[in-house]
Formats: C-alpha cells, sequence, structure tokens
C-alpha cells in the first residue's frame, strides 16, 4: 500500500531538548506521561488507532503533524540499529523531503523519511553494512548517484507495518515525535490500555524503548482522579482532589527528565490509568476546575495528600525535612470514623528480630521496642528497638520504610506491648506509660506489673493486660499524615462545604486561583 504524503508549510525543526519546567504555569500543549522506562523496556511496541495515525511532532508547547499514516490501523516501534541507504543529501524542510519522497516512489516503494538532524530519505533496512553494500549499486542505479550508506544511531527508532515494512525513522533522543490518532479525539490504545493524546517512544542507555503518552493535561488528570480517589465520591472532594493533582503535577515535572518525559504514570509521581479508568463524575470535577490551582502569597504549593489523617494532620518537618508554612498539622475531625482512622498491627518479637536483621539492623534477642519522641500531632518520631547485641533507631518515616508502608499505616500510634493512656486534646497528644504505675483497690494502693486495673466507668476496674512475646502497634489513619486527607474531603464535601474549603482547611492560608 503507498503512503499518503502531506503538503504541509515549510517547517525547519531546529532540534533541542524541550524538557521545561511548568513549575509556575500551565502547559497550554501536551504534557509527556511515561508509561514504561528504565530496566523493564522492550525492543519493540504496538499501538492500535482505529483512525490510523498521523506522526506529529512537539516543538515546545505547539503539536505540528508532519506525516500521515492514517492507511494504519496498527504500526509497530521498534529500536533501529540497522543500516540504510540514503538517497540524496539533507534536506533544508520537511516539504522538500517529502517533495523527493513523491518522485522516489513513483520509481519504487522502499524509500520512506526519516529526521536525524534533518530531513533524509532512507531506502531499506539491513542488519549489516555488507548487506546495505550489496544493494548499493542497484539503488544507484534507480535513484542517481547521491547515495550512501548510513548506520543508524544509539536513539534511533523506527516505525514500522506489521509485516516489517519500514515508514518512519527517527533519532528519538532529543526529538519529541509521537503518532496521534487522526480523529482529533480518538484513542490510541497500547499494552490493552486506551489513552488519549498520542504515543511516542524514546531511547536512551539505560532504557530500550521509553514509552511516552503525549497528553493535555486536564485528559491527563481524567486518568489520574479515579485513581487517586474514588470517582464516584462528592463532586466538591472530587474537585480538591482535581486541583491537588494539577498542582502535584506541575511541582514534579521535570522528575524524569533523564528518560525524557515530564512525570511517570506511577505512585512515584501519581496513578495515572489512561482513558479505561475515566468517570464521569471526576471527568466533571476536572472540567469545572480547569485551570485552577491552589498558591500560597501568588506561588503554586506542594499539595501532599493522602488517604486518611486518623483526626489530625501533620507538619512536614516531622515527615521528612525542612518546613513549609501550608503544609503544618490541623486538627481534621472529618478523617475520624472512616476506614483506617483507628488500626492495629500485631508482631510476634522473633518476626520484628527477623525484619531488622534482613533489613541490616541486626539487634540480637528483642529485649524492648520503646518510642522515645512524638510530634506534637502525635506520630512517633524516634522509634527504638532494643536487643541482646545492640540497638536499632529509626528516624519519622523510616520506621514505615522498615515494615512496609502500607503494612505500618502511618506513624501515629502507641505501642501496645504496654498499657498506655493516651489524653487527648486539640493541641497535643499524650502517652502515659501504665506498666509500672500504681492503682488503687479496694485494700489500698498497689503496683501493677504485666497488668494494670483502670477505672472504666467511675466504679468499676477494667484490668489490662499484655503479652510479653507479642508488640502490638495501635494506630490512626494511612500515609504521611501530610496535606489533605482523602477521606476527610469526602466526609467534608458529603457535609456541605465546597471544593475551596477543603482544600485551605488542609493547606494553611492559601487559596484557589
Amino acid at each position: 500500500m503507498s503512503r499518503k504524503l502531506l503538503t504541509v508549510l515549510s517547517l525547519l525543526i531546529i532540534i533541542f531538548s524541550t524538557m521545561t519546567s511548568f513549575a509556575d504555569t500551565l502547559p497550554a500543549g501536551p504534557i509527556r506521561v511515561g508509561l514504561k522506562y528504565g530496566s523493564v523496556t522492550n525492543d519493540k511496541e504496538t499501538i492500535v488507532s482505529e483512525s490510523g495515525f498521523n506522526v506529529t511532532y512537539l516543538n515546545g508547547e505547539n503539536s505540528v503533524m508532519v506525516y500521515d499514516l492514517s492507511d494504519y490501523r496498527k504500526l509497530v516501534a521498534e529500536k533501529d540499529d540497522a543500516y540504510h541507504i540514503q538517497v540524496g543529501g539533507t534536506y533544508a524542510s520537511l516539504d522538500d523531503a517529502l517533495d523527493a519522497l513523491k518522485a522516489y516512489e513513483k520509481k519504487d516503494n522502499g524509500t520512506y523519511p526519516a529526521y536525524d538532524d534533518g530531513w533524509k530519505i532512507y531506502y531499506g533496512s539491513y542488519s549489516s553494512q555488507s548487506g546495505a553494500s550489496s544493494d548499493l549499486s542497484k539503488v544507484k542505479s534507480k535513484y542517481g548517484s547521491a547515495t550512501s550508506i548510513t548506520a543508524s544511531g544509539a536513539s534511533f527508532v523506527r516505525i514500522q507495518q506489521e509485516d516489517g515494512t519500514v515508514e518512519f525513522i527517527y533519532a528519538s533522543e532529543a526529538d519529541d515525535f509521537y503518532l496521534k490518532p487522526v480523529n482529533e479525539d480518538g484513542i490510541v490504545y497500547y499494552a490493552s490500555k486506551g489513552y488519549r493524546g498520542g504515543i511516542g517512544f524514546k531511547r536512551f542507555p539505560n532504557s530500550v524503548l521509553t514509552v511516552i503518552n503525549y497528553v493535555l493535561m486536564d485528559d491527563y488528570l481524567y486518568g489520574v482522579l479515579p485513581k487517586e480517589m474514588s470517582g464516584d465520591w462528592p463532586l466538591e472532594a472530587l474537585k480538591a482532589q482535581a486541583i491537588a493533582a494539577r498542582n502535584f503535577a506541575l511541582i514534579n515535572f521535570g522528575k524524569h527528565s533523564d528518560y525524557g518525559f515530564d512525570i511517570c504514570s506511577s505512585s512515584d509521581c501519581q496513578v495515572y490509568g489512561g482513558y479505561d479508568v475515566e468517570k464521569s463524575r471526576s471527568n466533571q470535577a476536572v472540567d469545572e476546575t480547569s485551570g485552577k490551582l491552589l498558591k500560597y502569597n501568588g506561588q503554586i504549593v506542594q499539595t501532599y495528600y493522602h488517604s486518611n489523617s486518623g483526626g489530625r494532620t501533620e507538619s512536614i518537618e516531622n515527615i521528612w525535612s525542612g518546613s513549609l508554612p501550608y503544609i503544618v498539622g490541623v486538627y481534621d475531625p472529618y478523617s475520624e470514623n472512616v476506614p483506617n482512622s483507628d488500626w492495629e498491627l500485631t508482631y510476634t518479637k522473633s518476626e520484628i528480630e527477623s525484619i531488622l536483621a534482613n533489613s541490616g539492623n541486626s539487634v540480637g534477642t528483642l529485649k524492648n521496642v520503646r518510642i522515645e519522641e512524638v510530634s506534637e500531632n502525635g506520630r512517633v518520631q524516634k522509634l527504638v528497638f532494643e536487643g541482646t547485641s545492640g540497638k536499632a533507631t529509626f528516624l519519622k518515616e523510616k520506621a514505615r520504610a522498615l515494615f512496609g508502608y502500607t503494612t505500618l499505616k502511618s506513624m501515629w500510634f502507641e505501642l501496645g506491648n504496654k498499657p498506655m493512656v493516651t489524653v487527648v486534646s486539640r493541641s497535643a497528644y499524650n502517652r502515659t506509660d501504665l506498666s509500672s504505675a500504681s492503682y488503687v483497690t479496694e485494700n489500698g494502693i498497689e503496683k501493677s506489673s504485666s497488668s494494670v486495673y483502670v477505672v472504666t466507668d467511675g466504679q468499676s476496674t477494667e484490668k489490662l493486660s499484655f503479652s510479653s512475646d507479642k508488640i502490638v502497634f495501635s494506630g490512626h489513619g494511612y500515609g504521611h499524615g501530610l496535606g489533605m486527607s482523602q477521606w476527610g474531603a469526602k466526609t467534608m464535601a458529603e457535609q456541605g462545604f465546597d471544593f475551596e474549603e477543603i482544600l485551605t482547611h488542609y493547606y494553611k492560608d492559601t487559596e484557589v486561583e
């Protein structure tokens, strides 16, 4: 099948990296979302579009259609390490190259466009230089004397039909070519998942075919919201999440610039599921907050968010390091009595000994576990394990890394290997160890040992006891506790708060602009 060629305005593409940080402004054009990169990449990938494809180039924030491949519903991208025969020289513009290609295709259908520091016309694809040499004289006689053998560079990508017929080759590391459905609202399918926008491929030394979704910001957020918050939740909660996710994306732009994209699709950035996960209500939330950002003193803010605060959020310096005036602990009654607002995690001493040993922090036989420091908002700052051969100390979130972030759900916990009383106020959470306290009985004052009696209803007492072999973490909330609690946002929306009230509750002294 012959290719259709587009006559377009003369386009001289200046090669430069378009990796830009949009930390202060929203991009007008597509953003680049990494779908697959690093050690998990493949030599070959397939994409499908019901309307066929256009080869498109992202020049800054402008997308320019450069080559028509609308005849093909399925195309294959493959790393190109082959040899080719170049016909003619380097053309000053795409129009010049396409005009030459039309003339060449009247003679033979084996030529195709290529981009490598300028537009060129290639013929064939050979696994060795000798294979290309054997065809050189034939090609010269057909197309003229201006022919030469060229080897693909380390970043070359080949776009071809399923049968291997080459359609387009480009040097990918510095260039942003991608394949977009002809239908402007069309969906491109990659790895059995649908995506808005287009799909491009880049090659890097430690990533064979990096796969990138070129997609507009709000279209990207369509695929983020249902992965980060239920798409069926109240609209105002979803609007708050949409703005938080938009801020979060901009702040994290450039995090993966070594792989040629702006932001990834995993929890390392924000989980992005593409077209298949979209929900009508969450799409509505994105549309109704389009272009809106949360700012502090005119600058966009780090909108950290988490599942559930448990009743109080945390200040950033008590979780990681540094401080932000808008990420501070706030009283959060909206996160109480919801999933994971309270939880327990139990280990035997031998299990903890193994966890410590496997992480390179062996303390021998475990003798004691104690909390040495707690933040003003109740979260553990220093957790100490003591054993027969030493002790191991974990600061802030390091303990969650030790046990697993989904296992030790938050750093707001008490240790249940000793009976504890927690005194709660709006400003602080104070823990008191009762394992060696005195208590009043009808026989007078007595000392507790491994158990303690407490007054439960003003008259009767209840015996609290604990096992010396088990360590119980009695905790509150799920996540780091910074910024917006998603379950809290849901409760606030159900109680009639709007998205701005939700955001300004969790992010101090901020405003939506």
